[in-house]
């Protein structure tokens, strides 16, 4: 599906990334702050377009796949040591309480229990959250 104006946009250089300077919707993403007015903008495209490629190419909307895409960063940073509200804050959070049920919506656990080392624990609650926190999994 080729609804993109004329010329090498950003809209283009993702969707067919092989092409040329390849962009990649996480990057376009990231520089958007994981927002969609801003997403279209940075892809030369208006929001209703990039929602209904969106739709096609993804079969989600653009909202969801950005919410998906800052949670799977947010959970990489954890990981690497950062704290809760450094994570929230440079993804974009204005608040870190929004970011921890965010992050425990999709994955079940909040995001301290990263940090904690707790889901590497014994019992259910440690089980659930090593389930939770794998790789390819959702909770969406």
């Amino acid at each position: 599906m080729d609804i993109a104006s004329p010329g090498a946009t950003a809209f283009t250089r993702a969707s067919h990334a092989g092409d040329g300077p390849a962009l990649s919707w996480e990057s376009l993403a990231a520089e958007a702050r994981y927002r969609p007015n801003d997403l279209a903008k940075v892809a030369g495209v208006s929001l209703r377009t990039l929602q209904r490629y969106f739709r096609a190419r993804f079969n989600c909307t653009v909202t969801d796949w950005l919410r998906k895409l800052r949670l799977e960063r947010a959970r990489t940073q954890l990981v690497t040591g950062q704290s809760v509200k450094e994570v929230a804050f440079d993804l974009g959070y204005k608040q870190p309480s929004h970011f921890t049920r965010d992050f425990k919506d999709r994955f079940g656990v909040p995001p301290r229990m990263l940090l904690r080392g707790r889901f590497e624990g014994d019992g259910p609650a440690g089980a659930a959250s090593q389930k939770a926190l794998r790789p390819g999994t959702s909770h969406s």
